[in-house]
């Protein structure tokens, strides 16, 4: 525990000495378009999904339903929002008093420019199965949460209920994410060939530091 601390307290004083106070915000704006891109969709259509589903599928009330949902507009999300992933990611992992670009557009630009659409969708599996375990601890947690306590009348729908399920919500996305995020972060910020790909990207981080590392 004191060296996790130690570790965290080098690294914001690093970042406080090298950058000031704007290292860190670094990556904020490709931050904004990512939760604009990702949440809007994975988010907005949601309830929309879950609709669909129970109007064309066999599908109807409960966990196979908030699944089949969750997971369709996480992918949905990814498919469309992916770059913004990649170049907050690149940006936020710039060594400290460094710039690996001149700003966000010359960022978009220069991965475009320089790796194509392969390198603008890179970590798209990683980032498919982030999103998608997100969902599910997330906004599937959240609903059954709340419809559980509804329905057996131990909460009232008022705020009270609504941060309950919203904190058991977090702990359980936190939980389930974080290897996915340790991953995903590691390959998206690699250069090309370093590994195999995501799962090579695991084995790697897994040798090198044991189950410990997914939870860095």
């Amino acid at each position: 525990s004191s060296g996790i601390n130690a570790e965290y307290g080098g690294t914001v004083r690093n970042i406080a000495l090298n950058d000031g106070v704007k290292g860190f915000f670094r990556g904020l704006i490709p931050g904004l378009h990512r939760q604009l891109g990702f949440c809007t969709i994975r988010l907005g259509l949601y309830d929309t999904t879950k609709a669909f589903y129970v109007k064309n599928t066999p599908l109807n009330e409960g966990l196979p339903l908030r699944f089949a949902a969750g997971i369709s507009t996480a992918v949905a999300a990814v498919c469309c929002a992916q770059p913004t992933e990649v170049v907050k990611i690149r940006m936020q992992a710039a060594k400290a008093g460094t710039a690996r670009y001149s700003g966000t557009m010359a960022a978009y630009y220069n991965i475009a420019l320089t790796e194509g659409t392969r390198g603008l969708w890179s970590g798209l599996g990683p980032s498919i199965a982030r999103l998608s375990i997100c969902n599910i601890g997330e906004v599937v947690t959240y609903d059954s949460v709340k419809t559980a306590m509804l329905q057996r009348e131990l909460m009232r729908d008022s705020f009270p209920l609504h941060v309950f399920a919203a904190v058991c919500a977090g702990f359980v996305t936190t939980c389930l994410t974080s290897p996915v995020d340790v991953v995903k972060t590691t390959y998206v910020n690699s250069t090309p060939g370093t590994y195999s790909g995501a799962l090579g990207c695991g084995r790697a981080l897994a040798r090198s530091g044991g189950f410990k590392v997914f939870y860095k």
